[in-house]
């Protein structure tokens, strides 16, 4: 008998992948804290980078960056599973603009955070379409009750 509010990816799997609703609910919120910490970490370097600090010139325009961050964090905390596959792809991309010269750790960290927070959210759309098996009323239904 499968337990509904565990996500079944593969048969008799256990692991990073393997959750059940609330460890999805989590992961989510531990992806879009990420992002919104790296979003504030770019705020406060494109703001130094303006103010004339030598060494930042490159990172002028790290609020652009920060604002895209923002609003992805926002669409991850929504449960986006766009927002979630757009942020893993954004991150990916700012490691081969950036290189992997400095703060490699760190970078592969919040990867692997986001990687997980998307799967989370098709993992929770998944098990919230499992609970809800009662057919949604028709237009008919709802207008003659």
């Amino acid at each position: 008998m499968k337990d509904s509010n565990v996500a079944q990816p593969n048969a008799g799997g256990s692991g990073l992948f393997h959750m059940d609703l609330t460890q999805a609910k989590s992961r989510i919120k531990q992806a879009w804290i990420f992002a919104v910490v790296s979003g504030v970490l770019s705020a406060i370097i494109s703001v130094l980078a303006v103010s004339g600090v030598e060494g930042l010139e490159v990172f002028r325009f790290a609020m652009v960056d920060a604002l895209i961050l923002f609003a992805l964090a926002y669409g991850v905390h929504r449960r986006s599973r766009a927002a979630a596959s757009t942020l893993v792809g954004y991150w990916v991309f700012n490691i081969i603009m950036l290189g992997l010269s400095s703060a490699v750790v760190v970078r592969l960290v919040f990867l692997a955070v986001f990687i997980l927070g998307a799967w989370a959210t098709f993992v929770y759309h998944k098990l919230q379409g499992e609970q809800n098996t009662d057919p949604a009323p028709s237009i008919r239904d709802q207008i003659l009750n």
